[in-house]
């Protein structure tokens, strides 16, 4: 093996090194938030799209439910079966609530 000889100086390879270095340390800086930002694109696109999937999602189990109540008290099954007859219930239960707190509160007033 022959030793060829190289005319620069140590300083002059030490300048070339940390030229180098620091180009290739900015270049993968650059490369780094390149990525980031397109991750950060891809992530903003994929909650859009699960929350317009909700949106969509939410409505039709909402429809799917209330057909299944509809068949449940079709069939004939008894009203504590179908999600309607429980509604009902509580319906019933809020309204009975409420009248009987406007009642005291009036005869509150009254009182006074």
């Amino acid at each position: 093996m022959s030793l060829t000889y190289n005319p620069r100086s140590i300083p002059q390879i030490f300048t070339d090194l940390v030229n180098r270095l620091t180009d290739l340390l900015r270049k993968e800086a650059e490369l780094a938030r390149t990525e980031a930002s397109e991750k950060i694109s891809q992530a903003a696109t994929a909650l859009g799209l699960i929350v317009i999937g909700a949106v969509l999602l939410i409505p039709a189990l909402v429809v799917l439910l209330e057909a299944g109540v509809a068949t449940l008290d079709k069939a004939g099954f008894a009203p504590y079966w179908s999600a309607q007859g429980r509604a009902a219930d509580s319906a019933k239960n809020h309204r009975a609530i409420a009248a009987r707190c406007i009642r005291s509160q009036a005869t509150d007033e009254e009182r006074r």
